[in-house]
């Protein structure tokens, strides 16, 4: 992802080791559409171009060259099973016409799956003109399925875009960890040149991003020519093998990327059930004030603007962390556009919350238990078991058995507060719905006893039921102040 004429088509260019289809490069903005290389293999094109290259003497032609290799529309890889773009059809067909699938034999690409994209515009309005989908919200689909994010920068124009900005705004969010930079062209100016375009990205990697963690850089120059100045050719030459390292291992570490993904989600998941739910409490309103068919849009609307304080109570109620929630102005605004009622919202049970929170505490440690290359057993296990004493038993043992001593009933210490603060959650939560299902019988044994009193005022007769045949309904007005 980056700017227009930036490198990147020629980036992939240089990875995948020679052309693809459906390749353009030059100065101006070339690439118009998202392109996906994939791999695969034609035994039966391979086969034709050898036999024409034997037919005209190994002599290659324009023919020969354009044989191999082929090019997909949006809309076919949608309906391609082994493909996993089948939900980009929700962008419409504004946006699949500006989607291509590029059919490769490269060995690269048996392992790993390349996004090209289109150069991001100088311009907020000329973008959207000149587009007819949300290119912001493609690049946001990408971001999040993809395991590594590429910035591309161009040495001799660093500067950062509102449009590029908005959307690294866009893709950033809980995809942080997979962002880096390449500043690509690096042979192109000087020493003294490079050390301040290098500075210059750091400033405005730091304002983009506005945290305090430096992004990893990669520097160099990625075609096949040759450097056009040499006083950093090491740099750049260790700089691309890490790059290219780093490709590499993705498949390796795929199935932890994936539980990571999982457990991410399982948070995401329970915040938004904890903040759905309390809205929904914040919604709900007496029986008594729904008698009187209280306006429900006032409220509504004093909740949304409240969003912030509500997120706060919520990850204090729930002991959530504030970064699991969402933004606070696109979450209201998505609510304000999309639910009118706010109380449809079903509230989380605890056993639900216990079964999201078991998933993360008991299942996925089961599951990951001795993958990554990890062995042996974990300190607890250790503490637990008896320790083995060496032969000498100097000073130096005695000293570091009473310290293990002191770590083990520490830990443990750590344990027992644990499961008491558990057990006192668990207490409290008991006592407020015990509180809760009183406040509702006595409310209904109260209004029980009032149609009990009206229905036996009605069959008695009495100077009650005198008022009620000759007075009509008037008697109530002096009925209820009396009885209060």
């Amino acid at each position: 992802l980056g700017q227009y004429s930036t490198g990147k088509t020629t980036f992939l260019r240089h990875l995948v080791g020679g052309d693809f289809p459906g390749m353009h490069i030059g100065p101006e903005p070339t690439t118009d559409k998202f392109i996906a290389l994939v791999h695969g293999e034609e035994k039966e094109e391979n086969n034709k171009r050898e036999e024409t290259a034997k037919e005209n003497d190994n002599t290659k032609s324009t023919v020969t060259e354009l044989v191999g290799g082929k090019t997909m529309k949006g809309n076919t890889l949608t309906v391609t099973p082994e493909l996993p773009f089948a939900s980009l059809s929700q962008f419409g067909s504004s946006f699949l016409n500006h989607f291509e699938g590029s059919i490769s034999s490269s060995s690269l690409l048996k392992h790993i799956t390349l996004i090209d994209t289109p150069g991001v515009l100088s311009g907020e309005t000329t973008q959207r003109l000149s587009r007819d989908y949300n290119f912001a919200s493609a690049a946001k689909w990408f971001a999040d399925r993809a395991d590594l994010i590429l910035l591309l920068f161009d040495a001799h124009k660093i500067d950062v875009s509102d449009e590029m900005k908005r959307v690294i705004d866009c893709i950033r969010r809980h995809n942080d960890d997979k962002i880096r930079c390449v500043l690509n062209k690096a042979d192109g100016v000087s020493s003294e040149e490079l050390v301040r375009v290098y500075g210059s990205l750091m400033w405005s990697m730091g304002r983009t991003f506005c945290t305090p963690e430096v992004i990893r850089v990669y520097t160099g120059s990625y075609w096949e020519k040759p450097y056009q100045t040499a006083d950093f050719a090491h740099m750049f030459e260790k700089d691309e093998r890490l790059l290219v390292e780093e490709l590499l291992a993705l498949p390796k570490s795929a199935a932890e990327r994936k539980v990571n993904r999982m457990v991410k989600r399982i948070r995401l998941v329970k915040a938004q059930c904890c903040l759905l739910g309390h809205l929904r409490q914040k919604m709900s309103s007496p029986w008594w004030l729904r008698w009187w068919n209280v306006d429900k849009s006032t409220t509504r609307e004093k909740v949304l603007s409240e969003m912030d304080s509500i997120m706060d109570e919520v990850c204090t109620k729930y002991h959530l962390s504030r970064g699991d929630m969402p933004n606070s102005m696109e979450f209201s605004s998505r609510l304000a556009s999309s639910f009118p009622d706010l109380s449809v919202f079903p509230i989380p049970s605890q056993k639900l919350l216990k079964t999201l929170d078991d998933l993360i505490v008991k299942d996925i440690p089961k599951l990951m238990k001795g993958a990554g290359g990890i062995t042996g057993t974990t300190v607890l296990e250790n503490l637990s078991s008896p320790v083995k004493q060496p032969k000498d038993s100097g000073e130096h043992l005695k000293r570091a058995m009473e310290k293990l001593k002191i770590f083990s009933g520490t830990v443990n210490k750590a344990r027992v507060d644990v499961d008491q603060d558990r057990q006192l959650s668990s207490l409290e939560d008991k006592e407020n719905q015990k509180n809760s299902r009183v406040r509702k019988y006595t409310i209904l044994i109260m209004f029980t006893a009032f149609v009990m009193i009206f229905i036996g005022l009605m069959f008695f007769e009495n100077e009650w039921t005198s008022k009620l045949n000759y007075g009509g309904y008037a008697w109530l007005c002096s009925l209820v102040p009396s009885w209060v």
